[in-house]
């Protein structure tokens, strides 16, 4: 080659930059020094020339694989980002379906080659995480609202993660050609290329066709030798300017392995829901103990010996006794076990102070259905459906205030007060201060808009409530809040060590197997029947409910019930079945309640 990349040597500091990638210290952008389990890296691609093809996109014909156009595409606020219909942030929207196709079948078409590697070579862990965090942010640009800033963020995390995978299928290949044909591949000039100063790396790289310099002393005296000059990177191309200068590095120290392990395994994402209220734990996470028959058949006799709490002391009920269900004709169907558990909780004792309450995640929804006026449940309702998109997003970014607002601030926003003038001493003027407090850092007040005409929730637009919507409105409100409850408890019982994500990564997967849809965050789609921890046969429930043992599991004070339980599936007695269901539900009630001094949201059946 006729040119030397200046290499990315000695004390560097990682951050991200104004372009949501990290300069010439980021792999997909400018070769790196090779680093053992990094290896992989000088494979990537280097990013083509702009063309009309990276603009505007279009599905992959055979001839355009490995590497579609797409690959480089960078969405076009104007031309493919859609808002939210009846949203009260006009800056909320998606991407539109046409726009993500190519991407879409791109990441498909990489999936098939992973599996058949998979197939033929064996896992490796750092593949299937690669695809793991490609199909994430895949899925969260489908289903997931978000300013367009955070859409064309999560395209940018599609197309590293694409890359880096691609880049290991690659690199893969070419050594096994250069071994099984015992001579050096033809240079691939798009490939990344490395930095070395190791000569069998040279050579490794040099047999494999891939870009490879090597790195010696300066005071080497060397006869024979063609002088080229260095190349600089181009600030078109590369953006240098730090994206947040109030940060610290993500790193700081030697380039090489310790940089470059941040940046693979780092996935950026807004989608990190907001910290629980009570955050400060000395618990410690329990273990799962070996069990054995005898063991679980004296833990189901204990358990059947349990008797009643004593009265809940007065205390701990404000207004409504919300270990209740509510009764209202849309409220959907309760399951049994946890509608015993809800009852069954010791209250007892004084109530926490209302300061240290945790608050609400989502609106109660008896608060949506519990006023005597239709008028104003359907104002509470209807307001709700215009917030949803914008507090799903709150919810999903880090460090928001949407776990800091209490059932009054419900309230005074679903009651849908016009504030217009937004004078700071009149009550409407308080709730859009509120309001703003809510969403401040995550979403410009500028583009808050209310009353708008026409709301979208899931397929249909509505103008007015539609009563036989209602039970599957509350539903979703039930089965939202009891995710993002069972998230935060799950965060305080078992807290990881601050930066590393890889902890979270593997809690978002324990959790998201609770449910019939495998999704943690938000329900994307309407069931058609009650599945998952609703499922109405006992064995069409194991799965999740497995699931929720081997959360709570981990789960300090974990009763014996639970812990000395075989592991539930299909071939599981219907009666054991419903003993540790009771069980699970019970301790996770009462667990939420003596963390968080409310009552919990609670799973319910989906409305016939």
């Amino acid at each position: 080659m006729d040119f030397i990349p200046r290499p990315p040597l000695g004390i560097v500091q990682l951050a991200l930059r104004s372009d949501m990638k990290y300069g010439l210290l980021d792999p997909i952008q400018w070769p790196q020094v090779y680093a053992p389990g990094y290896e992989f890296l000088c494979a990537v691609r280097r990013p083509p020339p702009l063309t009309p093809s990276t603009r505007n996109p279009t599905p992959a014909e055979p001839s355009d694989m490995p590497y579609p156009s797409v690959i480089w595409w960078t969405p076009q606020q104007d031309l493919h980002f859609r808002v939210i219909e009846g949203s009260v942030f006009k800056s909320l929207g998606l991407l539109s379906a046409t726009a993500l196709l190519p991407l879409e079948f791109a990441v498909s078409r990489l999936v098939g080659d992973i599996q058949k590697y998979v197939r033929e070579a064996g896992k490796d862990l750092r593949l299937l995480r690669f695809q793991m965090e490609m199909l994430a942010a895949c899925d969260r640009l489908r289903s997931f609202p978000s300013t367009f800033q955070d859409a064309r963020l999560q395209v940018l995390q599609v197309q590293r993660f694409w890359l880096m995978a691609r880049a290991f299928l690659d690199y893969s290949s070419l050594v096994v050609r250069s071994v099984m044909t015992g001579h050096a591949l033809a240079l691939d000039q798009r490939a990344m290329g490395a930095f070395t100063a190791d000569p069998s790396v040279v050579q490794q790289l040099f047999d494999a066709g891939l870009p490879v310099w090597f790195v010696r002393p300066n005071d080497l005296s060397v006869t024979g030798v063609t002088e080229v000059s260095f190349r600089e990177p181009c600030l078109d191309q590369l953006a240098m300017k730090r994206l947040d200068d109030t940060t610290p590095p993500l790193y700081q120290g030697l380039a090489g392995p310790g940089h470059l392990d941040i940046v693979c395994r780092r996935a950026v994402t807004y989608l990190d829901v907001s910290a629980t209220p009570i955050l400060n734990t000395t618990a410690t996470a329990g273990g799962p103990s070996m069990s054995s028959p005898d063991e679980w058949s004296r833990a189901k006799a204990r358990e059947s010996r349990k008797g009643p709490y004593q009265k809940p002391h007065a205390s701990t009920i404000r207004g409504r006794d919300k270990f209740l269900e509510y009764d209202h004709r849309w409220m959907p169907p309760p399951l049994p076990a946890w509608k015993e558990a809800m009852e069954s909780t010791d209250r007892s004792g004084l109530a926490k102070p209302s300061a240290d309450l945790w608050g609400y995640w989502v609106p109660e929804p008896a608060l949506l259905v519990g006023s005597l006026s239709n008028d104003r449940v359907e104002r509470y309702i209807m307001n709700w459906l215009r917030l949803r998109p914008a507090w799903l997003y709150l919810l999903q970014t880090k460090c928001s205030g949407a776990t800091r607002v209490s059932a009054q601030w419900w309230r005074d926003y679903l009651n849908g007060l016009d504030f217009a003038s937004g004078q700071p001493s009149t009550r409407a003027g308080k709730r859009k201060e509120a309001v703003a407090k809510a969403f401040a850092g995550v979403l410009d007040m500028k583009d808050y808009q209310e009353n708008q005409s026409t709301v979208a929730w899931f397929s249909h637009r509505l103008k007015h409530l539609h009563p036989p919507l209602c039970p599957l409105i509350l539903w979703e409100v039930f089965e939202t809040g009891f995710r993002y409850e069972l998230l935060a408890l799950d965060r305080v019982l078992v807290p990881g060590r601050r930066g590393r994500a890889d902890i979270e990564l593997e809690r978002e997967q324990l959790l998201s197997a609770v449910f019939a849809d495998y999704d943690l965050y938000a329900v994307r789609q309407l069931p058609s029947h009650p599945a998952g921890l609703a499922a109405p046969v006992p064995q069409a429930r194991t799965r999740c409910l497995e699931a929720l043992r081997q959360v709570e599991l981990r789960w300090p004070l974990c009763p014996d019930i639970i812990t000395s339980a075989p592991p539930l599936n299909i071939s599981t007695s219907a009666v054991d079945i419903e003993i540790v269901e009771r069980a699970l539900a019970r301790f996770y009630v009462h667990t939420f309640y003596a963390y968080s001094g409310r009552a919990p949201l609670v799973p319910h059946r989906f409305p016939s």
